[in-house]
């Protein structure tokens, strides 16, 4: 069923495009699969009480991030887990992990629930970054690489380049040829 709805859905990266049904089926499946990160996770870990210590059980050493983003990747297209930073609360997950301090088992769950609790808003700045980014110069369904905003920054460095080499051209009396 995943398979079937992100398959389109990586086709085309525009949360503008995607209907209100199509985003909350992007989230709760994103949401399912981080559960099934989070259960499988916490399945390895247990406060041991003799030693006073976290452990990690059947040679458990941390999460393999690149591994589970690459799994994400397939899942959901690369540039869904990069904009809604997925990424970000992995690697945080790890770095739990290797403390391994008492504390271990309840942080991750909460960093799990916190990085859910902000999916909405996650996916509702997204939707409107993407409808701040009017590419111009639409022609018959075609337009420009760049959105506006990117093309006027990039403008603007070239022109502030064109300047600097116009006073050096002048100050040193030299000659350019295009």
């Amino acid at each position: 069923m995943r398979l079937h709805l992100f398959n389109t859905f990586n086709e085309r990266y525009d949360f503008n495009k995607l209907s209100d049904e199509e985003l909350d089926n992007l989230k709760n499946e994103l949401v399912e699969a981080l559960e099934e990160f989070k259960v499988g996770i916490l399945q390895h870990i247990f406060y041991n009480t003799k030693t006073n210590k976290i452990e990690l059980k059947d040679g458990f050493k941390n999460i393999d991030v690149n591994f589970l983003i690459g799994e994400l990747n397939k899942e959901f297209g690369e540039d869904t887990v990069r904009e809604l930073n997925v990424e970000a609360l992995l690697r945080k997950i790890a770095q739990i992990i290797a403390l391994k301090k008492r504390s271990t088992r309840r942080r991750i769950k909460e960093e799990f629930s916190a990085y859910i609790a902000t999916l909405d808003a996650r996916i509702k700045r997204q939707k409107e970054t993407f409808a701040d980014d009017e590419h111009f110069d639409k022609v018959e369904g075609e337009w420009s690489i760049l959105p506006r905003k990117k093309y006027e920054g990039e403008k603007y460095d070239l022109q502030v380049e064109l300047m600097k080499l116009q006073e050096w051209v002048v100050k040193n009396k030299k000659r350019v040829a295009i």
